[in-house]
């Protein structure tokens, strides 16, 4: 996949969205505005919002940024997964996207021909958008805000099926949604010229553009995105569009299916919890000292900075599925005092379970650390818990990944190839090669994403199988001379015809 279009418009498309986004905060905060007049309730909301965000002149500065850029995303991000189901035609009426011949929005057209679909828009805001259309109710832009009403309310009908990246909107967003939709130069008629149909024929398209996205301002602003809820909600798309694509052999799709019901696609986001001494204890007390082992224990305290160390975490206890089974089965409704700590007991049981060494096939492209960048706890962290592949995260994660499988289940992983020959990673060959069985391995070497130029990124794709297999002879290609994806494509092909 190309994704140097992609990868300008994104970045490009970040700058505008916050650029228009501050633009429309400021004209909705002005004390004379059509919206305090039109929407008091949404303003007091954004205005409390704000309140509660930050206190103090600099605060206050900091906070509204952090909300622009948050709303900014929301938009940023809604457009695009909008535009993909358009193009590969799961959406009924095209949202972002023309028919062909014409300009303007099919849903858009379709109104201004009396035609809305009345399972996802309510009654009284069909009256609206015909009213907007039609002149009978006054705007400087009828066909912008009917436009606009019409967005919100595909975005609240893909909230009662895919929740987890449509949240329902509430009125301060909808109040900052950019306004400039329709004309040629508008976000949109970007969005439709960079995601093309040929992009759009991988969900791979949509993490491009969130990576691209964030890659200008990624540690500043990014932390108050939560970065873990959006990668989680980005992945849960995803799987919802292969799912709703179905067999590639096949030339139907599964819309109708996946689209009647509510779609939850199993995914765990690390989250983390932690508990004072007291609300654990008396939880313990109320459920049986007998079922909380020290290993129990041990365990629920080990989420407890879920977003440093992620799943990296490896859960002390065994047997968790079993434990929350049992936890579940326990009557509490007389002990509303116990609601908190058993939710947070279950939340960390529930994690635990998701890290346990239960799976038949590892796939991972780890991400890419040294112990420079870092932080302090992490740092130790790694140096206690992983010490023979403390250097870089991408190491600590072939390692871990290991323990993530059943016996004799594979791991299949693409990394850095620097595990292959620094003496750092002495200790870390030595336990695959004792402990496991290498498979197969392409060395890929430089340049085996067109995406990443240069020779900095150097990489090797293997498969583990987690037994020790001392006769098996692996399967082992050198794809180092490819000067591109294409050219180790072929010498891949040439070695395996």
């Amino acid at each position: 996949m190309d994704t140097s279009r992609l990868k300008k418009f994104a970045q490009q498309a970040r700058r505008s969205f916050i650029e228009q986004v501050e633009s429309k905060l400021n004209l909705v905060l002005a004390k004379e505005s059509e919206s305090r007049r039109e929407h008091p309730k949404a303003v007091a909301d954004l205005e409390q919002k704000l309140k509660e965000l930050g206190q103090g002149k600099k605060q206050e500065l900091k906070e509204q940024q952090q909300l622009i850029e948050q709303v900014a995303y929301i938009w940023f991000n809604r457009f695009c997964a909008l535009r993909f189901m358009d193009v590969n035609q799961y959406n009924r009426i095209m949202v972002i996207s023309p028919l062909s011949g014409q300009f303007q929005p099919e849903i858009l057209a379709k109104a201004k021909a009396g035609h809305i679909d009345d399972g996802v828009v309510n009654e009284a805001t069909r009256e609206k958008v015909f009213g907007l259309l039609n002149g009978s109710v006054s705007s400087r832009d009828g066909q912008s805000a009917a436009y606009h009403l019409l967005i919100v309310a595909v975005c609240n009908d893909y909230h009662r099926i895919m929740p987890y990246l449509f949240d329902r909107i509430n009125n301060y967003t909808e109040l900052l949604m950019p306004d400039d939709l329709l004309s040629d130069n508008s976000i949109l008629a970007d969005t439709r010229e960079a995601m093309t149909p040929g992009a759009c024929e991988s969900v791979e398209s949509i993490g491009w553009l969130y990576q691209f996205y964030i890659s200008e301002k990624k540690d500043e602003v990014f932390a108050g995105l939560k970065k873990n809820k959006k990668a989680a909600e980005l992945a849960a798309f995803a799987l919802t569009m292969k799912a709703v694509k179905g067999n590639p052999l096949d030339d139907g799709n599964n819309r109708r299916r996946f689209f009647r019901n509510p779609v939850a696609p199993n995914i765990c986001r690390l989250e983390n919890v932690s508990f004072s001494d007291d609300e654990l204890d008396n939880y313990i007390d109320f459920v049986g000292k007998d079922l909380f082992t020290q290993d129990l224990i041990a365990t629920l305290k080990e989420f407890e900075e879920s977003d440093n160390f992620g799943s990296l975490i490896q859960p002390t206890a065994t047997n968790i599925s079993g434990i929350l089974q049992q936890l579940k089965k326990v009557d509490w409704s007389n002990e509303l005092l116990l609601e908190a700590p058993r939710n947070k007991v279950l939340k960390a049981l529930t994690q635990a379970d998701y890290l346990s060494p239960k799976y038949h096939v590892v796939i991972v492209n780890p991400p890419y650390m040294g112990g420079k960048g870092m932080n302090a706890r992490l740092s130790k962290w790694a140096k206690d818990n992983y010490p023979n592949s403390k250097s870089d995260l991408f190491a600590m994660f072939i390692e871990r990944n290991l323990k993530f499988a059943k016996q004799q289940g594979l791991v299949g992983m693409i990394t850095m190839q620097s595990w292959m020959f620094l003496s750092s990673f002495e200790k870390l060959r030595a336990d695959i090669l004792t402990d496991s069985t290498i498979l197969s391995m392409a060395h890929l070497g430089a340049r085996a994403f067109d995406s990443i130029g240069g020779e900095v990124v150097q990489t090797t794709a293997f498969v583990l199988e987690n037994t020790y297999l001392p006769k098996y002879k692996g399967a082992f290609l050198r794809l180092i001379n490819g000067k591109s994806e294409a050219e180790k494509s072929e010498l891949f092909k040439k070695a395996i015809a």
